[in-house]
């Protein structure tokens, strides 16, 4: 059983992404990820036809019916578990939650966090939550739906990925099963969906760039979807639209001629640019500031960037390189809950350890080998990520002029691991016989991911610890 599985990458990422995929689904409590609450609202709302959040007279978000909220607050709250890793949560929230239906008067209800986010960010959990209004369940079900709907995308896509991608698929498993990507692919979060395109563009793009890539030219439905995977990605977070640059590293030989291929990665680049910046100023007509609870100020802030580009510098440098740095390394490989349920840094460590041997150790096959411009533009398009991220949380989360960025979680940064497959492997800097690196491939993921999975039940459901 287990030399089939391990004999086909797609399989085993399947496998093992569906199984602790439903376990973490299924064990972290309702609404103890981050702003999971607010992602379920919206993508209640989407589920109604309503592809925007509102402007109410208080605060801006929707009219959700009393019942749904009430399922909310009752198995997210009383007492609320969030932040306080001593407050173990009460299974019987779940159960209860059964007896709730749908209904109930539709009431003001705040989630402006999620307006800058698009309908596509939005689309598994929207299809779950509607399945779940269609077949006449209680709310706390479509929640389940919604987690199940992003879970299944996540599998798919990068399952997709894997396949496409031509030489070390194994990093790509390893990638699609850190108990990071496995938590936040089991929840209802906005990034599930823009991640797995982001997998599935880089393989696409480092098969068709690889020096050993045998077709000429592309053909219109692969051209089709080079095109499709850049234009959702940038619709979904604003700060992935960096990625759409991707397609700027395909190489010459694989289009027909020269006009075809200035007019294909024009296109695709400018038209999602385009449709994002009016997203963009739409959003500008909400009120915000409510959001606001550390004294941000993103136009001051912005300001503040500019006119001390090395006082930003200073902020990135006590962000990453003093202990806050700890936190976020931690979360690329995994922190549950709200953030406040980490592995251990054993366990931590292990995982980079067996995830930098996936990445750089060699085994005879088919190797990834791209042009040094093309490794030159994964770098810059790397660097060009990393900045965004930066500056758009310290621009919306931190405080004028603070010197650290708040909000910065390692997860942001699980995009820049499909970039960084074809950067490392170019080093060859460890040969390994087969066996060996198929053990550390597929024993390292499944260990972290038993471990993340105690941990989780250690943190909600175990007391006197």
């Amino acid at each position: 059983m287990w030399s089939r599985l391990t004999a086909s990458p797609v399989k085993f990422f399947v496998v093992f992404g569906a199984l602790f995929g439903l376990l973490f689904l299924i064990i972290t409590p309702p609404f103890q990820t981050p702003d999971e609450s607010y992602h379920f609202y919206r993508s209640f709302q989407i589920s109604t036809g309503n592809p925007t959040v509102d402007i109410l007279p208080e605060n801006t978000g929707g009219l959700i019916p009393s019942t749904v909220v009430r399922t909310v607050i009752e198995t997210m709250r009383g007492p609320s578990v969030q932040f306080r890793p001593d407050v173990k949560y009460d299974i019987y929230k779940v159960t209860d939650a059964f007896e709730h239906d749908g209904g109930g008067e539709p009431q003001p209800t705040f989630f402006a966090t999620t307006a800058f986010n698009t309908p596509i960010a939005y689309g598994p959990q929207t299809a779950g939550i509607a399945v779940g209004r269609l077949l006449d369940l209680p709310p706390i079900m479509w929640m389940y739906l919604g987690r199940l709907a992003n879970l299944a995308t996540w599998l798919i896509l990068i399952a997709f990925a894997i396949r496409a991608m031509p030489a070390k698929k194994w990093a790509v498993v390893f990638i699609g099963l850190l108990p990071m990507s496995i938590a936040q692919a089991a929840s209802l979060s906005a990034d599930v969906l823009g991640y797995g395109m982001i997998g599935l563009l880089a393989a696409l793009v480092f098969k068709y760039a690889n020096k050993l890539y045998k077709q000429k030219i592309l053909t219109p439905q692969q051209l089709a979807v080079l095109f499709a995977l850049p234009f959702l990605i940038a619709l979904t977070k604003q700060g992935v639209a960096v990625f759409t640059l991707l397609v700027l590293l395909l190489p010459k030989r694989v289009f027909q001629d020269r006009r075809v291929e200035i007019a294909f990665k024009a296109l695709t680049i400018i038209i999602p640019a385009v449709l994002l910046a009016l997203w963009l100023s739409y959003t500008t007509r909400y009120d915000l500031t409510a959001t606001y609870t550390n004294f941000q100020d993103p136009e001051h802030q912005l300001d503040f960037i500019r006119s001390n580009p090395h006082s930003f510098i200073n902020v990135l440098w006590n962000t990453y390189f003093f202990s806050w740095g700890d936190s976020i390394a931690r979360s690329l490989i995994g922190t549950f809950g709200w953030s406040d349920a980490p592995l251990s840094l054993p366990l931590v460590i292990f995982g980079y350890i067996t995830m930098f041997l996936v990445f750089i150790g060699r085994v005879k096959g088919v190797m990834l080998s791209l042009e040094r411009w093309q490794n030159v533009g994964t770098v810059l398009i790397s660097v060009l990520y990393f900045i965004a991220v930066s500056v758009g949380l310290y621009m919306y989360y931190s405080p004028v002029e603070f010197k650290i960025i708040v909000g910065l979680q390692g997860r942001y940064f699980i995009p820049l691991l499909f970039l960084a497959i074809p950067l490392l492997a170019r080093f060859k800097l460890i040969e390994m016989k087969k066996a060996a690196y198929m053990r550390v491939a597929t024993l390292a993921p499944v260990f972290l991911l038993v471990c993340s999975l105690i941990t989780i039940y250690v943190r909600y459901y175990v007391h006197n610890v």
